[in-house]
């Protein structure tokens, strides 16, 4: 029984990861990206500003996936820097203190939004074709 807990656990959990990174902005996890550049500038320029009582550098590298997802997004031009900002008061508080954290990651971005990342989308197979994205084999 332990056993059997133990794989079902591993299953359920990777199918949540799964889900939680699907859900993500195109290059939020891309590590040698021009997003991942302009994270270290605002680690750089924006530290010790906070979001509440978050500082910046530990959203950047701990990492926040909620605050990347939505950082990736005003990078690419995927929302407007207001969006942003009211995602980022939402995320902490509407202090002083977030909206300079927010002008100052603001402040940052290049002045046109890069090309987003292409992404394959995952489509579901059409009826008794196999498996999503494999065309059918010739018989």
């Amino acid at each position: 029984m332990g056993r059997d807990r133990i794989g079902l656990t591993t299953i359920v959990a990777a199918i949540v990861a799964a889900g939680v990174l699907a859900g993500c902005a195109p290059d939020a996890w891309n590590a040698q990206s021009s997003f991942d550049q302009y994270l270290d500038t605002v680690a750089k320029k924006c530290n010790p500003l906070r979001l509440g009582h978050y500082p910046i550098g530990d959203l950047i590298y701990t990492p926040a996936p909620y605050f990347l997802d939505m950082a990736s997004r005003l990078y690419y031009g995927k929302i407007s820097q207001a969006r942003f900002r009211d995602a980022m008061v939402s995320f902490s508080d509407n202090s002083a203190a977030t909206h300079r954290g927010v002008d100052c990651i603001i402040a940052q971005l290049p002045s046109a939004s890069p090309a987003a990342p292409g992404v394959t989308p995952f489509l579901p197979p059409p009826s008794g074709s196999g498996p999503a994205n494999v065309p059918p084999r010739s018989k």
